[in-house]
C-alpha cells in the first residue's frame, strides 16, 4: 500500500491530470457492486488495511493543511520583508528580491505539493468508500480538519495583515 501511495504521489507531481484520471477511474469502478465487493474483501478482510487507510486520510489531510499554511506564510513574509526593506533602504529592487528569494521558493514548493497530496487523499477516500459509503468517507475526511488546522490557516495570513497595517501607517 505504501509503495502505491508513494508512486501515486510521484506521478501526481509529474502529471497531475493523469493521476486524477487514474483515481477517478478507480472511483467509477467502485460503482460496480462486484468490483466493490471484491476490493472490499481484498483490502479489509484479507489484508485488514482499514485502520491504515483511516490513519493515512488523517495524515494527508494534515499534510495538505501544513502545505497550504507554509505557502501562505512564506509568500506573506516575502511581501512584508520586501515592503519594509524598500521603505527603509534605497538598494536596487533586484538585490532585495534576491535577498528574500528563498521565501518565495519555499512557498512555491509547498504550493506545488498541495495538489499531489490532495490527489492521494482522494485515492484514500475512494478506497475507504469501498468499505463504507462515499458520504461516510467524505464526512470522515471533513472531521479530520480540526479547529487547530483552521487556526493555523488563519495565523498563516498574519504577515499579510501586518503588511496591510504597515502600509496604512506609512501612507498617513
Amino acid at each position: 500500500m505504501y509503495e502505491h501511495i508513494k508512486d501515486l504521489f510521484s506521478l501526481s507531481r509529474q502529471n497531475k491530470f493523469c493521476a486524477f484520471l487514474i483515481i477517478l477511474t478507480l472511483h467509477i469502478c467502485t460503482i460496480n457492486e462486484k468490483f466493490r465487493a471484491k476490493l472490499d474483501w481484498l483490502l479489509y478482510t484479507k489484508y485488514q488495511l482499514y485502520g491504515l487507510v483511516e490513519m493515512l486520510v488523517y495524515a494527508f489531510c494534515t499534510f495538505a493543511v501544513v502545505l497550504i499554511c507554509a505557502n501562505i506564510l512564506c509568500k506573506g513574509m516575502f511581501h512584508l520583508c520586501f515592503s519594509i526593506e524598500c521603505d527603509y533602504t534605497i538598494p536596487q529592487m533586484y538585490e532585495i528580491r534576491q535577498k528574500y528569494q528563498c521565501l518565495l521558493r519555499f512557498g512555491n514548493t509547498a504550493e506545488v505539493l498541495v495538489l499531489p497530496s490532495l490527489l492521494v487523499e482522494y485515492f484514500l477516500l475512494t478506497i475507504m468508500s469501498v468499505h463504507n459509503s462515499w458520504e461516510y468517507s467524505m464526512n470522515y475526511a471533513l472531521d479530520q480538519i480540526s479547529i487547530l488546522h483552521q487556526i493555523a490557516v488563519l495565523l498563516s495570513f498574519l504577515p499579510f495583515a501586518i503588511l496591510d497595517v504597515y502600509e496604512k501607517k506609512i501612507k498617513k
